[in-house]
C-alpha cells in the first residue's frame, strides 16, 4: 500500500491504475485486466475510459452501478471468484466484463 500511496502522490489514479492493470496482465500471464475504483459512498464503481487521454478527471471516468455485472458480484461479496465461461454466467455485462469465452478470475485488490 505504501508503493501506490506514494504513486498516487505522483502520478494520480490514471497511472495508478494503468501501472496496476499492467502489473495484473504480466502476473497472470494475460492479455487483459481491468482495474476499477469503487465509491463505496455513491455504490458505484469507476474505470477510465478507454483509448482516451485522462487527466485524473472524474469525467474522464465512466460509472456502474454495484449491481451490474461479474465485477458487481465482486464487489458484493467481496470474495474473489473464477467464472469459466463469462458469457454464460447471470450476471456477465458486455459493457463492464472482460470479453472473451476464456475463463475470467474476478477478485478485489
Amino acid at each position: 500500500l505504501k508503493i501506490s500511496h506514494e504513486m498516487f502522490q505522483k502520478f494520480g489514479w490514471n497511472e495508478l491504475v494503468m501501472t496496476a492493470e499492467a502489473n495484473l496482465k504480466q502476473l497472470m500471464g494475460v492479455t487483459q485486466a481491468i482495474v476499477y475504483l469503487y465509491n463505496e459512498k455513491e455504490k458505484k464503481y469507476l474505470k477510465f475510459k478507454e483509448n482516451n487521454e485522462v487527466d485524473d478527471n472524474e469525467n474522464d471516468m465512466v460509472s456502474y452501478n454495484e449491481n451490474v455485472g461479474i465485477i458487481g458480484q465482486t464487489l458484493r461479496t467481496g470474495e474473489m471468484t473464477l467464472i469459466l465461461d463469462p458469457y454464460a454466467h447471470v450476471m456477465y455485462n458486455g459493457k463492464v466484463d472482460l470479453n472473451t469465452s476464456l475463463p475470467i478470475i474476478s477478485g478485489p485488490i
